[in-house]
């Protein structure tokens, strides 16, 4: 095991993904508020979970690992057979017992442990939940390179609109006693050194300055807290795991900068005719995210990035402001 010393002067890049929540259970859970989760894991006919893997591949991801339910080995044939996805690399992790009932479902730890042993030690992972991204921001997030004094690098939303959504459109449709516990909420420490770092992450937050994308590039020290807390509680999840890097100042996090990435409740608003006029989803991000899908069809890769900071909350040119629509409870 290398030291992180040794590490800090030899960063690695992610050059696989794990990607987690892809259960039909989380469509099952969904479809009890109106039936939309069937069309979470299904846009145009296709599975969210390819578009998400062309992005992958567009930014250079050459391996990904993908937590399935038992029932889905007509899913993993697809995708193994699919020639869009020809050239990277696919392996399946089964989740059986209590976490194909319910860890996939929530994004519990135990889906990322289970997943562990395909991944050497030392390697950096992507971590992504089953959404849609802007395959720039994917490449940013392979671009990341963490240092000795890092032990995972959170893709947040910061933009005024999408936080504003969060707390208050988002609120007046969901919330129940003034709370909603589906979003994952960030509070940042910006301007803590080295690099930005997140000072809390929680579900249930009421003051929050930025909410979580369900993109992480993570270390092996995340997966080992995920170990130790699974070992306290069988259902720990992914969140509770990044706030105890949060808590001693190792976390941290990159800017989405208006890039678009669309969570379950703008997918599950793509599945239907008439949008719902009370829904607090913005005809503006359906739009963006058919566009996003007819680009991942056929556009070229996204060039390789350079090895970048985390910690900038600076929009790259020409973003897409406010495109996000509202995480749907990825960590």
């Amino acid at each position: 095991m290398r030291s992180r010393d040794s590490q800090a002067r030899h960063p690695r890049l992610a050059r696989a993904a794990l990607v987690v929540g892809t259960s039909r259970v989380a469509a099952r859970r969904a479809s009890g508020t109106g039936g939309f989760g069937l069309r979470l894991l299904h846009l145009d006919a296709t599975p969210v979970l390819r578009h998400l893997l062309l992005g992958l591949k567009r930014a250079g991801i050459e391996r990904a690992v993908i937590t399935l339910d038992v029932k889905s080995n007509a899913l993993a044939a697809s995708l193994q057979a699919d020639p869009m996805l020809a050239g990277m690399k696919l392996e399946f992790c089964t989740v059986t017992g209590s976490g194909a009932q319910s860890g996939l479902a929530t994004l519990r730890a135990s889906s990322v442990v289970n997943a562990a042993s395909h991944f050497c030690a030392n390697e950096p992972i992507l971590l992504v939940a089953n959404q849609l991204y802007d395959p720039a921001l994917l490449s940013m997030m392979r671009g990341l390179a963490l240092d000795s004094s890092t032990g995972a690098v959170s893709l947040i939303d910061d933009s005024t609109d999408s936080v504003e959504w969060a707390s208050v459109d988002h609120c007046a449709e969901f919330c129940k006693n003034g709370h909603i516990h589906t979003i994952v909420k960030v509070l940042t420490d910006f301007g803590a050194a080295p690099g930005g770092r997140i000072a809390r992450v929680a579900k249930k937050m009421s003051h929050y300055d930025a909410i979580s994308c369900g993109a992480h590039v993570i270390s092996s020290e995340l997966i080992d807290i995920m170990r130790e807390q699974l070992q306290h509680s069988p259902i720990a999840t992914i969140v509770d795991a990044l706030q105890q890097l949060a808590s001693v100042g190792r976390l941290g996090y990159l800017s989405s900068g208006g890039r678009p990435w669309f969570g379950e409740l703008v997918l599950s608003s793509l599945g239907t005719l008439e949008p719902d006029p009370a829904s607090s989803i913005k005809p503006v991000w359906r739009t963006t995210a058919q566009q996003m899908l007819a680009s991942l069809q056929c556009c070229p890769a996204v060039e390789a990035p350079r090895s970048q900071p985390h910690g900038n909350r600076a929009a790259p040119a020409g973003a897409v402001p406010a495109a996000s629509g509202g995480g749907g409870g990825a960590a």
